[in-house]
């Protein structure tokens, strides 16, 4: 009850307030009655690969732990959105799983130890040897994996033309960026993410490799004309995917 009070006050009120367009923004992405009547969407294979993934983490014990109950809420908002990119277990939408996840494995093995069932008992004691296994073998495909590989380590082929476009926006000045440089560019500029509807800004940033922006939007002046029709932005960087246009 409390969390469901709390959910209502967050997305009715805290977020709408902190919000300048006095609502919370991905109130459209939460469509459940569209998900439900569409078989493929409520069927996709992310959603069971998520699933997968948290039985096998656990060694399929988290089913016997009352506790697994406090992934529902969790798992219905990511299954029953329109946006696919919360179904599968990549990003960090299961960082609130995980410790629960972990924390229903530990009670699901205490509970098992008095189950009246042999192979039950038997089962529990090996459990964190089956679910540290589990981990093992799908550590490799996992990011955390790149951690380990030199490669991971080594400066970015394209990170001088990175922080030569960042130093071709004037300090100060407005931007509007797609995700590929925008979080260096938070700290002494006002930023603006390219998918939202945003005030003409000084500057534009894109990244034509990994940024996100449309391909088929063209140049950063390609860009600002179909933004910002009108505005004038000319190109002041261009190198290694990295564009600048400012005003």
């Amino acid at each position: 009850m409390w969390g469901a009070v709390w959910f209502v006050v967050a997305t009715m009120i805290v977020l709408p307030a902190l919000n300048p367009g006095g609502e919370w923004a991905y109130a459209d992405k939460a469509d459940p009655i569209s998900v439900l009547t569409d078989t493929a969407s409520l069927f996709d294979p992310a959603k069971g690969e998520t699933i997968a993934l948290i039985l096998a983490t656990s060694a399929a014990l988290v089913l016997r732990s009352p506790v697994a109950l406090l992934l529902l809420p969790t798992l219905a908002w990511r299954f029953l959105s329109t946006n696919s990119g919360y179904w599968a277990p990549t990003w960090h939408y299961s960082a609130v799983l995980i410790p629960i996840v972990f924390v229903a494995l530990l009670d699901a093995i205490d509970r098992g130890r008095s189950s009246r069932w042999a192979w039950m008992r038997t089962y529990v004691r090996q459990a964190p040897a089956i679910a540290v296994t589990a981990a093992i073998v799908l550590l490799p495909g996992l990011p955390l994996f790149s951690l380990v590989k030199a490669e991971s380590w080594e400066p970015s082929p394209r990170a001088a033309s990175a922080q030569a476009a960042i130093d071709a926006v004037p300090e100060g000045a407005s931007v509007v960026s797609d995700i590929g440089l925008m979080n260096y560019l938070v700290s002494d500029h006002d930023v603006y993410w390219i998918g939202n509807a945003n005030p003409e800004p000084d500057c534009l940033v894109i990244d034509t490799i990994a940024g996100g922006t449309p391909g088929e939007w063209g140049s950063v002046t390609e860009v600002g004309q179909r933004l910002f029709p009108g505005a004038g932005y000319v190109a002041v960087f261009d190198s290694d995917g990295y564009q600048v246009a400012c005003r």
